[in-house]
């Protein structure tokens, strides 16, 4: 038996070989780790987390004090319809 992430990675393999990355090596979640460092901004320490074994936090998630990025310094919410 052959988990979900095998599974997935092995039909992207087949179809799309080894391009525009290398598929089956999305299993190694140290390999998954190192491409969200590179992608996406604030993430960079995840990438060696597995060496470091240091915990961190997400640049721009932790607020000291209730101040938000809009025109008035307050947080906007919104009501999501359920479909």
């Amino acid at each position: 038996m052959i988990s979900e992430v095998e599974l997935i990675t092995e039909i992207a393999h087949r179809l799309h070989d080894e391009h525009p990355i290398n598929w089956r090596k999305l299993q190694d979640t140290v390999y998954v780790r190192e491409l969200i460092a590179k992608t996406i901004p604030g993430y960079e320490k995840i990438g060696q987390i597995d060496q470091t074994q240091a915990e961190f936090t997400i640049t721009g998630r932790i607020f000291d004090e209730p101040k938000f990025p809009t025109f008035d310094g307050k947080a906007r919410m919104f009501v999501t319809p359920l479909p």
